[in-house]
């Protein structure tokens, strides 16, 4: 060791060591705390040259922390972690340079500056140290060795040794390359005995199941006084198992088969001088095919309710005694008593004891007088309780702790739900006429611990109300519900009906009415179809037959059709405030006429009713007819001349009698629905550029012009970006401009003009003409696949679409 002055302070060194730059890197780096600042003549090859990293220094003594780089490679920027025991030292401020012992930083070696030292406190015995060349020129950074910083600490407590650590140690080269530092060497004060200590073993126990295995941390209660490491050199072996230590000194430890209850072995810890310690280690086997399990019951709020303790035991082990502690949910259970009636030992003699002085915690002792045990399984006791609970509410029972025979044994939890039957609002009594249905009435059923509830109906005269849901209609929508009644057709008298709800628990609740129903006008036969459909400008027909059920010449039919569209009329019928009669004889080929050009989706309210002659008792029946009025469509797709790949945001404009605008999708797909009759025309157009030309495109234009390259018709259409209908080296010219990167111009004509569009794929071709349009007069039926051919003009090789 290194001679130590001590004059008013101390100065200690934390140097880092950097192997040789390997690859323009401090991949190999090193730190340490050197405790003599009298000699620093570091050697870059070995780590420990002029490093001291122990010392001797009082309390009230002031000491210094350097922070040195040896032999760095491009080091622009570096972070330490500096930990140690507050209560020992104290820090006081942290420098850059320490000029009046002649101590420079490293960073400033080839003149660079820096962005000046930062020191902070993490936390008491935390600092974190940073400092950086200002910039990233590599001629500024340093190579070789030298001081990164120096700390300031004040010795607290010289009485006690104290250690000064590293950690978060990072070097960063000019080219923010960063180094994980690794090699560290901390440092140690007042080490108070050079007399090692041997190290400190501790007994161990562990439990387990049967049949399974452990990973056994012996070391984890083991230490040893000077911090030296510890490890096992030895161990005995186990009588009752196998047992293998594992690589980081813990043992794994197999049972035999079946096995039940205790084994143990011995172990000696040694540390890094040799000194030995000795522990034992014991473990204790516990059955796991016994369980004890508690029932899951569903009950009512008041009742009193028994839980069975139920004992699963395969191996038919004698029952000599059972301990059980009990955690209850003591809000909405009221303990009661325990008993042995019922259960596997009423009959035999056992003794059962119970604690139930805290609430909510029952403790119960269960041991046989004779040495006549029981081993069979089933309920070895039952609790009794009171349900002071509200429905809804629901609790666990637990085994918070359970042995038989002094063994520890698995558990299975018991619950608890509170429930009650579902109740149901009071339905009201009805009178209707005979072939009428009575009003929907509104009822609500509840059930506070089930969702799950059934709804089922039942009628006393099933003449009158068939007990099926033609007859007795539930409407369920969310948590409204509805009922009406059907009576069967030309029927009259009384009935009632039962409504009847059950819950998952089988519970029931039910609510009756009675319905009357009086003689009546018979029903009309009726058949509408409630949705139909048509085309722009053309009649829509209406299938809708009636007749009367009684033919015996007492009854009348009327029929009433109301809610059509403004200036819509009946092709038969008289209309009155904006109804229509039609008779029974207008139904047959009757037809609604819309505005011109309507097109929409209405609904058509259709009444029908039959009369008696005599006392005008009338039947109404009510129904609806939707009809669509739908216009015209077209729709096709736009593919790129060379490849026919798909070509997106083309846009598709539709000129005429009315115009629309729409763009074509990511399969080049375009549809225009909802189209009126007219006249029309679809010209698609394109704008946005997304790829560039290239010069071989140009090349390519300017030897067509001199017949050195020919072109196909298509390609010629593509080549003539001045839209000439000719070919010429201007064309050429242009595409050059527009392919030449960096000059600002992408168009290849004035007009900024880059696609173009044909109808079809043009083979043979005299001319540059082709058509860019497609023209509907009288459109008067949907046009699919009205499809286009996109050309990039200046495009010749057909590279654009896969480039764009």
């Amino acid at each position: 060791m290194k001679q130590i002055i001590v004059i008013s302070q101390f100065i200690i060194y934390a140097l880092c060591f950097i192997s040789l730059s390997w690859a323009e890197n401090n991949q190999m780096a090193g730190c340490a705390l050197d405790l003599d600042y009298t000699s620093r003549n570091y050697i870059s090859k070995n780590f420990e040259t002029d490093i001291d990293s122990t010392a001797h220094i009082q309390t009230g003594e002031e000491i210094l922390i350097l922070v040195v780089g040896q032999n760095v490679s491009n080091l622009d920027t570096y972070q330490v972690i500096i930990n140690y025991n507050p209560s020992n030292i104290e820090f006081i401020k942290a420098y850059e340079d320490y000029p009046l012992d002649g101590i420079h930083n490293l960073l400033k070696q080839n003149k660079g500056e820096t962005l000046g030292i930062r020191a902070k406190v993490l936390s008491p015995g935390k600092i974190n140290i940073t400092n950086s060349l200002i910039g990233n020129d590599t001629s500024e950074a340093p190579e070789g060795s030298g001081v990164l910083c120096v700390l300031k600490f004040k010795m607290l407590n010289h009485q006690t040794k104290t250690s000064i650590r590293l950690s978060n140690v990072y070097f960063v080269d000019s080219d923010v390359n960063k180094d994980d530092i690794t090699h560290l060497k901390h440092a140690l004060l007042n080490d108070q005995s050079d007399i090692n200590q041997a190290p400190i073993a501790n007994d161990d126990h562990f439990t387990m199941l049967a049949n399974q295995s452990i990973q056994l941390t012996v070391l984890s209660n083991d230490h040893d006084p000077d911090d030296d490491p510890i490890k096992i050199i030895s161990f005995s072996k186990t009588k009752n198992g196998q047992l293998t230590q594992n690589k980081g000194d813990s043992f794994t430890y197999i049972p035999e088969t079946d096995f039940m209850g205790s084994d143990m072995f011995e172990y000696i810890i040694s540390d890094s001088k040799n000194y030995t310690a000795l522990a034992k280690c014991s473990i204790e086997v516990f059955s796991h095919q016994l369980n004890l399990s508690l029932d899951h019951h569903r009950a009512m709020e008041n009742d009193t309710l028994g839980y069975d303790l139920n004992l699963s035991n395969p191996k038919e082990t004698d029952i000599k005694a059972v301990y059980a502690k009990i955690i209850y949910p003591s809000d909405i259970l009221k303990f009661i008593d325990t008993s042995l009636t019922g259960t596997l030992l009423e009959s035999s003699p056992y003794v059962i004891q119970y604690n139930a002085d805290i609430s909510g915690e029952l403790l119960l002792s269960i041991y046989s007088t004779s040495p006549s045990y029981v081993n069979s399984s089933g309920s070895i006791a039952q609790m009794l309780f009171k349900v002071t609970g509200t429905c809804g509410e629901s609790g666990i029972l637990s085994y918070q702790m359970t042995e038989m025979n002094e063994m520890p044994i698995t558990t299975s939890n018991g619950q608890l739900s509170i429930i009650s039957p579902p109740t149901i609002t009071v339905l009201k009594d009805q009178t209707i006429d005979e072939d009428n249905m009575t009003l929907s009435q509104s009822f609500t059923i509840a059930d506070c611990d089930s969702k799950e509830l059934t709804i089922s109906t039942l009628s006393d005269n099933t003449t009158l109300f068939p007990n099926n849901k033609d007859h007795i209609h539930i409407l369920n929508k969310d948590n409204e519900h509805k009922i009406h009644v059907v009576p069967a057709a030309n029927q009259s008298g009384a009935g009632t009906i039962t409504v009847m709800i059950t819950d998952a628990d089988g519970l029931t609740s039910t609510s009756s009415f009675m319905v009357n129903v009086n003689s009546k006008a018979d029903k009309p036969d009726v058949i509408i179809d409630s949705s139909m459909e048509g085309i722009v400008n053309n009649d829509i027909e209406l299938d809708i037959q009636a007749s009367l059920t009684d033919l015996d010449g007492s009854e009348e039919l009327a029929i009433k059709i109301s809610d059509l569209p403004e200036n819509a009329v009946l092709t038969k019928g008289d209309v009155k405030d904006g109804v229509w009669e039609v008779s029974p004889e207008d139904l047959e080929d009757l037809k609604i006429q819309l505005s011109d050009n309507f097109i929409g989706t209405f609904t058509l309210t259709v009444a029908i009713t039959s009369t008696e002659i005599d006392n005008n008792e009338q039947h109404i029946i009510t129904d609806s007819i939707r009809i669509t009025c739908s216009g015209y469509h077209i729709s096709g797709k736009l593919a790129y001349y060379s490849d026919r790949s798909p070509v997106e945001n083309v846009v598709i404009t539709i000129k005429g009698d009315q115009s629309y605008t729409t763009l074509t999708n990511a399969a080049g797909v375009y549809s225009i629905v909802n189209l009126i009759p007219g006249n029309y025309e679809v010209v698609p157009s394109k704008t946005d550029d997304a790829f560039k030309l290239s010069n071989t495109d140009a090349g390519y234009v300017g030897l067509h012009v001199i017949n050195k390259y020919p072109l196909t018709c298509m390609q010629k259409i593509s080549a003539d970006c001045t839209q000439s209908s000719h070919i010429s080296p201007l064309d050429a010219s242009y595409i050059s401009i527009a392919a030449t990167k960096g000059n600002g111009i992408d168009c290849v004509n004035d007009q900024c003009i880059d696609w173009v569009f044909t109808t079809e794929m043009i083979e043979e071709c005299t001319d540059l003409s082709y058509t860019n349009k497609r023209k509907y007069l009288s459109l008067d039926q949907n046009k699919e696949n009205q499809d286009f051919i996109a050309i990039r003009l200046g495009d010749i090789s057909g590279k654009g679409a896969a480039q764009e």
